[in-house]
């Protein structure tokens, strides 16, 4: 398990074994639009403009500063043939093919930019996802991890799917056109799988990875926050769980983890037999 977590992630571990690492990392944003543009762009927040989900109804911006140049476009300008597949989520104005890919094998796209039209393929949006009632069952408890957000429909933090998010056709999407590439050109393949990501869905069988695993609440866990800016409480509030039910959420978080590696590592490894 990497570096103390609780997840377990053999491939990763081996990989330590004989790498650099980073024992510091820190994102130029924790809120996920502004982190992705920040990935894409190299810049904060204040340089790129994109400060919160640009896709909500209260967005600060709907994308980039006019002049932002993300790497796929520098990448394209050097000869570089680039391939997206997965969740963009760095501008509701703007999607892959307006920056730098050539081709989109599948996206995740808004609502927002369904309406504008796009020729992108599509699959999913938040509401077949969060209404996706057979999906949101654990067990025979209706009710165990339910949660009602103001704006959202209700939904299950956790439960089991067979292909949460779509992200298993996302990665055998990609496979099939990393074996099926006839050109030599340089190529760059972006490969967003959107989980994990609540509600924590990944595959029975990842879960069954951590049936026996004794999930660690964090020290903080019982702390009133009153000493706290009150944004803290409220965020809080909106997630009204039990004990066993964070602790089931984490354990449904940490196999998604799992999971994730092991389709980014099934991409990785086609890539090295190309190479030889």
């Amino acid at each position: 398990m990497c570096d103390g977590s609780q997840a377990i992630t053999p491939n990763i571990d081996r990989f330590k074994k004989r790498s650099v690492q980073f024992t510091e990392c820190y994102t130029t944003s924790p809120h996920c639009s502004p982190s992705r543009a920040g990935f894409f762009s190299g810049l904060y927040p204040s340089q790129h403009n994109v400060w919160n989900n640009v896709e909500v109804d209260n967005t600060l911006s709907r994308g980039l500063y006019d002049g932002i140049k993300l790497f796929p476009e520098i990448l394209k300008e050097n000869g570089w043939d680039n391939t997206f597949a997965g969740k963009w989520h760095v501008s509701a104005l703007e999607g892959p093919l307006d920056r730098g890919f050539d081709k989109v094998l599948r996206e995740y796209i808004s609502n927002y930019r369904r309406m504008k039209s796009s020729n992108s393929p599509q699959f999913l949006d938040w509401e077949e996802v969060y209404d996706n009632k057979d999906n949101m069952k654990l067990d025979d408890s209706k009710d165990f991890g339910e949660i009602v957000r103001p704006g959202y429909p209700k939904y299950h933090q956790f439960c089991a799917d067979e292909n949460p998010f779509g992200d298993g056709d996302t990665v055998k999407l990609v496979c099939e056109d990393i074996k099926n590439r006839k050109s030599d050109d340089p190529f760059f393949y972006y490969v967003g799988t959107t989980g994990p990501h609540d509600p924590y869905c990944p595959l029975q069988r990842f879960i069954d990875l951590y049936k026996d695993v004794d999930i660690k609440l964090p020290e903080s866990f019982e702390d009133d926050m009153m000493d706290k800016p009150a944004l803290y409480r409220r965020t809080r509030d909106c997630f009204k769980l039990t004990k066993e039910e964070h602790i089931e959420s984490i354990r449904r978080y940490l196999a998604f983890v799992s999971m994730k590696i092991i389709f980014l590592v099934s991409s990785w490894m086609l890539l090295k037999r190309r190479e030889y």
